[in-house]
């Protein structure tokens, strides 16, 4: 592809160290939902990316990509907001249209609120969206790029040219998010989705697309990359849908890809030797692959009688 040689010109440095392993480069493709993942749990994702066990469809992951597909309406209707709404509710009322229908609904999840939370995210962005001042670029864009050995892919919710307060033009990569809590300013500044995001707007694959059909880049690509990919500055946007904030995700260099980098590098190893350690924590009793797993975390856990005094717990 012809952005390798611009990945590697960095990426020398950082992919020197694995030439003693000897392993052999598997040219592995990865998503960024797939490195954030491993990052959560490197044998949950294993069970998922790798031996591509079956899974439970979350409710609320469902309800995830039925709002999106709306505001992706939204924005390229240049603001059909009625249709936004309807598509919304529609596609929530008969989520397997969409391909989601869920399996389970997490604990305070219902379809009754999540419908009106839907509306009221959609109304939320009506009332926002200043048409005058945005160009849109593109919604819902797939990405394959070259990273080194490797392959980056994933979807880009909103591409957008923006103004800033000093009137400057930006490039925004926006990313949509349904969570409930919105991450602190350092959590973002490391957040390996971003870093993907910003890494990929930098390869003109991301543009003028990939020797992939199913990656076909952007309408005038070439005429974008040369105008805008190869030279914009360029801003990454958690889009917290729950409050309607839009927090900047902060610059990325060089020390981040070379980060990410060796996150893959250290996956691929890993996998090649077999080695998957889990990640323990709470979210381990909502996780799909218990059986699996094989790890139960007992309610009582912790609760050890005092042998002087079998009232009291330890």
């Amino acid at each position: 592809m012809a952005g390798r040689g611009r990945a590697l010109a960095w990426l020398g440095r950082a992919g020197s160290g694995w030439a003693g392993f000897g392993m052999g480069r598997l040219h592995m493709r990865f998503s960024a939902s797939r490195l954030k993942a491993h990052m959560a749990c490197s044998l949950r994702a294993k069970y998922r990316y790798e031996d591509k066990l079956p899974s439970r469809q979350n409710a609320k992951a469902s309800f995830g990509t039925v709002i999106h597909q709306a505001i992706a309406h939204f924005y390229e209707s240049r603001g059909d907001h009625s249709g936004a709404v309807h598509m919304f509710r529609d596609l929530w009322a008969h989520p397997e249209k969409a391909g989601v229908e869920p399996d389970y609904w997490p604990k305070n999840t219902s379809f009754g609120s999540l419908m009106v939370k839907g509306v009221e995210m959609l109304d939320a962005l009506n009332e926002k969206v200043k048409w005058n001042d945005i160009t849109l670029i593109g919604t819902e864009i797939p990405f394959l790029v070259p990273f080194g050995e490797h392959e980056l892919t994933g979807f880009v919710d909103l591409l957008t040219i923006e103004k800033s307060g000093t009137g400057k033009e930006l490039l925004l990569i926006t990313d949509h998010k349904t969570a409930g809590k919105a991450p602190s300013i350092a959590e973002l500044a490391l957040d390996i989705q971003f870093t993907t995001y910003a890494f990929a707007s930098h390869q003109k694959e991301f543009w003028v697309g990939a020797d992939d059909p199913a990656f076909p880049g952007l309408p005038n690509g070439e005429w974008l990359w040369s105008t805008v990919g190869s030279m914009m500055e360029r801003r990454c946007i958690w889009n917290h849908l729950m409050n309607g904030r839009q927090i900047d995700a902060g610059p990325r260099v060089t020390a981040d890809y070379e980060r990410m980098y060796r996150l893959c590098n250290e996956i691929e190893y890993a996998l090649k030797l077999g080695v998957a350690v889990p990640t323990i924590g709470d979210s381990c009793n909502f996780c799909d692959y218990k059986e699996p797993c094989q790890l139960e975390i007992p309610v009582s856990i912790g609760r050890l009688e005092d042998k002087d005094d079998p009232t009291r717990w330890i």
